[in-house]
């Protein structure tokens, strides 16, 4: 038995569909101007995105994350918190507080601790050209150890300085570039002195010479665990 009669509560549909429709579009836009902000990188925004994958990988998770029309690849450690926080199919709050981050759900936090898929990041609106010069291609020389190996990459420890070109400050003068294992990569598993590309256009956006071939760098780790392997003693930069 309902409280009201029919018209009425027909009315208060009709009212609240009304509702909806002006709602709607305004958190819409409320999102999409969150995600804008993110993206250009400006201090203490968030946004909300999806996981759309999680794969453990040496220690840390590699995540594939996806909000309005930004999709990005991004690197946590796989501790008890951001175990929690990146689960596949939820929603997190990725905020712009600590560089890129921290990422938020429910009671958790996690700190994250590399960037993949180096293209979207150049790419974004966060990644200005002032600075960079007239030059298409700027040019470092890093001295890497190969500190761990596994089907996909080579982990490639060493000062790669080049990558705040990625507007990608991890905290430290030490990162592990992941190199695909591929022909091009096959090279550098010696370690030794590199020349490391960073490229305005183009893919890769930041590779490394290997003989006649360019290694792509398929992601940075910037926060390494002091169990990483190889984390001690640290190659100089």
């Amino acid at each position: 038995m309902h409280l009201f009669p029919w018209p009425i509560i027909n009315a208060m549909h009709r009212l609240g569909s009304l509702a909806c429709l002006l709602v709607l579009p305004l958190w819409a836009a409320c999102e999409t101007g969150q995600h804008s902000r993110w993206e250009r990188g400006l201090p203490g925004s968030s946004a909300s995105f999806k996981v759309d994958s999680v794969t453990p990988r040496a220690g840390f998770l590699d995540l594939a994350i996806s909000g309005g029309t930004i999709s990005r690849r991004i690197f946590s450690r796989a501790t008890e918190d951001c175990v929690a926080v990146f689960v596949e199919g939820e929603t997190v709050r990725i905020g712009r507080t600590d560089g890129f981050g921290p990422a938020e759900r429910d009671d958790r936090t996690c700190r994250l601790a590399g960037i993949g898929d180096l293209e979207d990041w150049r790419g974004s609106r966060s990644v200005g050209r002032r600075g960079f010069g007239s030059s298409p291609i700027s040019r470092s020389s890093v001295r890497i150890e190969i500190v761990h190996q596994d089907a996909d990459f080579l982990y490639a420890r060493g000062g790669f300085s080049i990558a705040s070109r990625l507007r990608w400050s991890p905290g430290t003068n030490q990162v592990v570039a992941l190199l695909p294992r591929i022909a091009e990569c096959a090279p550098l598993e010696a370690g030794g002195f590199v020349s490391v590309l960073f490229r305005q256009t183009g893919s890769p956006a930041l590779g490394i010479a290997a003989g006649n071939a360019l290694c792509p760098i398929s992601a940075l780790l910037g926060v390494i665990p002091d169990d990483f392997p190889g984390n001690a003693p640290a190659p100089d930069a």
